[in-house]
């Protein structure tokens, strides 16, 4: 029997945010998952699990192939079961073999990391159109014209040269500003292809997992209510550096931080690596990451405190870096 498309499609799954979700009681019985909702500069929400970190037709639209059914079979078979497990405090050693598969594609499926992504895209379109026309290149371009042509520009007078030089410049900035803005349209439309494309292939497949499967991973349990989970989904970071960072801006991070509970991070770590963390900096880098909101357990000043810093570092790459990278080019 074929299976009903889904229209609302979560990329922050529920079977993760029932880790941070508690119960509402009505006349003794127990009612579904809600959780508290955290946005920059607004007060907290308790929405249900369902209601949260999804977008209707987020992963494909109708008549392509359906990757919310392919996430749900993964989710049902394999990671809902390997997630209760670890919530206990302990790495199940039969599904020990499902926790890359399972980190990867959090890394991956999230509305963070098509966001950051197509951030990427946009900032690099609006720094080629405003630095390339005073770069270099323009310059060789002129030098490598026609023999020919180069003979006759070189025969005119300097002003006339000059001015001639300064319209072929402006038309060519103009050209250029309508293509960028051109493709900046389709920057959001060719990143969801490319990430649905990605959940397509199978979580073991990713390019990820294979770095994942080489770490040594644990449960540390923390105290009740300690832990946030942002929008970015895990954490990491590289041996010495003092700042966490996105698992995206990595290729082969030393240490990940998958916050699956409010008082239970599961950690992966390569041979000999610290992988000792501060719940307080984990929560400050999830919320900084994050680019929409994050989801907790309760609501207090903490937490409120951390909302203040949502989107803080967004950025997957900082435009300077963007403008010192097309300067070397």
């Amino acid at each position: 029997m074929k299976q009903r498309r889904t229209k609302k499609q979560h990329f922050l799954p529920c079977f993760v945010q029932h880790g941070f979700a508690f119960y509402v009681e009505f006349g003794g019985t127990r009612h579904k998952y809600r959780v508290y909702l955290f946005r920059r500069g607004r007060e907290s929400k308790e929405p249900y699990t369902r209601d949260v970190g999804f977008e209707n037709d987020f992963y494909c639209r109708p008549g392509e192939p359906d990757v919310e059914v392919k996430l749900a079979d993964e989710e049902r078979k394999r990671f809902a079961r390997l997630v209760r497990e670890l919530r206990r405090g302990a790495v199940p050693r039969d599904r020990i073999c499902d926790i890359p598969a399972f980190v990867a594609h959090l890394i991956v499926r999230t509305r963070n990391a098509r966001r950051r992504l197509a951030m990427v895209g946009d900032d690099a379109c609006d720094v080629i159109a405003d630095e390339l026309p005073r770069a270099d290149p323009w310059a060789r371009a002129l030098e490598h014209m026609p023999a020919e042509a180069r003979v006759r520009l070189d025969a005119k007078p300097a002003a006339e040269r000059e001015q001639l030089l300064a319209g072929l410049l402006e038309i060519a900035t103009q050209w250029l500003q309508v293509q960028m803005a051109v493709q900046k349209e389709r920057i959001p439309e060719q990143v969801r292809r490319q990430q649905a494309s990605t959940l397509s292939t199978g979580f073991d497949a990713l390019p990820r997992t294979a770095h994942l499967a080489s770490l040594s991973w644990s449960v540390v349990m923390a105290s009740p209510g300690a832990l946030i989970l942002g929008d970015v989904g895990p954490i990491a970071r590289d041996q010495g550096d003092t700042e966490l960072a996105a698992p995206l801006t990595m290729q082969r991070p030393d240490v990940i931080y998958v916050p699956v509970a409010h008082d239970c991070v599961l950690v992966g770590a390569r041979e000999g690596v610290n992988s000792m963390f501060d719940p307080e900096q984990l929560n400050t880098a999830s919320a900084e990451l994050s680019v929409e909101f994050f989801i907790a357990f309760q609501s207090t000043p903490r937490e409120y405190a951390y909302a203040e810093r949502i989107g803080d570092r967004a950025s997957l790459v900082p435009r300077q870096e963007l403008v010192d990278a097309l300067r070397r080019t």
